[in-house]
């Protein structure tokens, strides 16, 4: 239900044609990126 609410709301209110899966993905990976830099850094 979480992914459908937000492939809706990403196509609906922001205008987006992309898939929901690109944007998590994304945001996942630059997350990622934090982590270990951050992690590096200790």
């Amino acid at each position: 239900m979480l992914l459908l609410a937000g492939q809706v709301l990403l196509e609906r209110v922001l205008g987006f044609n992309s898939a929901l899966s690109v944007v998590v993905e994304f945001v996942g990976g630059v997350v990622f990126i934090y982590l270990l830099v951050r992690k590096g850094k200790q």
